[in-house]
């Protein structure tokens, strides 16, 4: 859902520049010089943050801010705020694909790791993919506005509803997935 939601942009900000600016490919390139410094910075501070006991709570706040992000692009009156905003989404959305990439691999034991990451990679390209067609064609229908509001609004609340699963609360508090073990090995 994140990928499909929040990561799915590429889409959108060609018509999102051309509100920015007069030329389309100077607006995409600032802005998605935006989500790689955003990107950037979000992945070394969590490098230097290592602790599993917040990677629960990292995966909630980057995981509303991702929403929250989407929607304050689609605010953004101009290249000035929209190029920050769009830092913030570049660092909340690599911010929660990283932790949970982390999750999945602590969670993962070691004879199954490769097996399961590669099927969880193989979704999460083929949702954004799928992702980037739906909100090329919201965009083409509503504006980039709507449909990075829209898809920011829908992610964000399901983010809030997921605190209601007692499985995501309890990663979300205690930073860790429970580790699976394969049938054979009970």
């Amino acid at each position: 859902i994140h990928c499909a939601l929040t990561m799915s942009f590429e889409a959108m900000f060609p018509a999102l520049s051309d509100s920015y600016s007069s030329s389309a490919a100077t607006g995409v390139s600032l802005l998605m010089t935006a989500i790689g410094l955003g990107s950037s910075i979000a992945v070394v501070f969590l490098a230097l943050t290592q602790s599993e006991k917040i990677n629960g709570t990292v995966i909630l706040v980057t995981g509303i801010g991702s929403g929250l992000a989407s929607m304050a692009v689609a605010f953004a009156p101009g290249i000035v705020t929209g190029f920050f905003a769009t830092a913030v989404l570049g660092a909340t959305t690599v911010g929660f694909m990283t932790i949970i990439t982390v999750v999945f691999q602590q969670a993962a034991p070691d004879a199954l790791r490769g097996r399961i990451f590669s099927v969880f990679l193989f979704h999460a390209g083929g949702v954004m993919a799928f992702g980037n067609l739906g909100n090329g064609i919201l965009t083409d229908l509503y504006g980039a506005a709507w449909a990075f509001f829209f898809t920011g609004l829908v992610f964000t609340v399901g983010m809030m509803l997921s605190l209601g699963v007692p499985a995501l609360r309890r990663l979300y508090t205690a930073g860790f997935a429970e580790e699976v073990i394969p049938a054979e090995a009970q």
